[in-house]
């Protein structure tokens, strides 16, 4: 009878522990399946976030590529916007997907503004992950500004000395500061002769050898000009040109200033950059070779768009001094203002709900 009893402890023991660890097993798997299910969601938040980010950088793209071909009218403008550039509403799938991805960019054009210079678009980005969908807002205010721009410059005549220029003679800028200009010469008085390395330039060197030159005034540059071997040449002021330039071998030229090519044709190569922080006129064009780069930050009539070299996905002119300080290679025309328009320009401004 003893021996039953305890046969039935044991079996007692064994079905309760059983029990035991059958509830707790239920419990770990079900927290492993709520985990699981969390993990997924906040997996599709964060992919569909991604998406709808992307719907917004698509009108962002449309408007960049966009925009050197807007009218410059307002009504114009926002009726190409609207009937066929930025549409009501986008849709893009996403390749390859197992599962529905894709995001639906809805797009709300505002009347124009009582100034009667620009509009607003209100433009909704909804990314969807399979059954999740996440939302981002954005408002785009387009407004169309008027300046001189370039214009101005088409007026100035480079072959004659302009006032309040200084008429720059040298000729050329190099690191190692053995650049030659012109000057007057030792023989029967009536040559030239050449400008040696303690010879002053117009533009003052940084400290010596440095290849660092600094003009605080109007230039205009009389002689063909080479800016190389490292070299970097700012004018704080208005650079006109009467006989080109040249900028290679990781040359720089900075312009704080508006900037006149003249009549003559200029070239870059080796990794050369030109960047002008004002309005630009380019009459005869640039001829680009190797690796390369033009930042215009203002008005220009160069047709950049046309140009073999022009570069996607920049930003600002600022890039070019980063690929250059970095030793990458530079390839590409940035222009920040409006071309070929006489005066006028788009501003487009963006604000995050």
């Amino acid at each position: 009878m003893k021996l039953n009893n305890e046969n039935g402890g044991a079996l007692l023991l064994v079905l309760l522990t059983v029990t035991l660890l059958s509830i707790f097993s239920l419990g770990l798997l079900y927290q492993l399946h709520a985990s699981s299910s969390q993990f997924n969601k906040t997996e599709k938040q964060i992919q569909a976030r991604n998406v709808a980010e992307m719907g917004l950088q698509h009108v962002r793209e449309l408007v960049r590529d966009n925009r050197s071909n807007f009218p410059l009218d307002v009504e114009s403008t926002r009726n190409k916007l609207k009937n066929t550039i930025l549409t009501h509403n986008i849709t893009q799938e996403i390749f390859p997907a197992a599962k529905r991805t894709e995001y639906s960019v809805d797009i709300d054009y505002k009347a124009i503004n009582k100034e009667g210079n620009g509009f607003d678009l209100e433009v909704v980005s909804t990314g969807i992950v399979a059954d999740h969908q996440e939302e981002f807002a954005e408002t785009l205010s387009f407004t169309l500004t008027g300046e001189e721009g370039w214009r101005k410059l088409e007026e100035l005549d480079p072959e004659e000395p302009i006032p309040g220029y200084q008429q720059n003679e040298d000729t050329a800028y190099k690191q190692n500061g053995n650049g030659n200009g012109n000057g007057n010469g030792n023989g029967n008085g009536n040559g030239n002769g050449n400008r040696n390395e303690n010879e002053e330039k117009s533009c003052n060197e940084e400290s010596k050898n440095s290849g660092e030159y600094t003009c605080n005034t109007n230039q205009q540059f009389k002689n063909h000009i080479t800016v190389h071997n490292k070299a970097a040449l700012t004018v704080n002021g208005n650079v006109v040109l009467t006989n080109g330039l040249k900028i290679i071998n990781k040359g720089l030229l900075v312009v704080n200033g508006d900037f006149h090519a003249g009549p003559s044709g200029s070239r870059i190569k080796n990794n050369g950059v030109i960047i002008v922080n004002g309005n630009a006129y380019i009459n005869k064009g640039i001829n680009f070779q190797d690796n390369v780069g033009l930042c215009i930050k203002g008005s220009t009539n160069y047709p950049y768009a046309r140009d073999l070299y022009t570069s996607t996905g920049l930003s600002s002119c600022d890039e070019f001094n980063s690929w250059k300080k970095n030793g990458s290679q530079i390839k590409g025309v940035y222009v920040s203002n409006e071309i070929n328009g006489g005066g006028l320009s788009w501003r487009v401004e963006s604000e995050s709900e």
